[in-house]
């Protein structure tokens, strides 16, 4: 019993951690996008 409850923190703990990085990854996605559109806009516009 001792046993599932530590590998439940343990799993819990690293899907945590992968749940952050895919957070990260998709900010950076959406940033880099962003940046993307306003470098564009601003090339069309001059």
């Amino acid at each position: 019993m001792a046993l599932m409850i530590i590998l439940n923190i343990n799993y819990a703990k690293k899907a945590k951690n992968g749940f952050y990085k895919v957070a990260n990854y998709i900010e950076k996605v959406q940033h880099s996008r962003k940046m993307n559109c306003c470098i564009y806009k601003s090339r069309t516009s001059t």
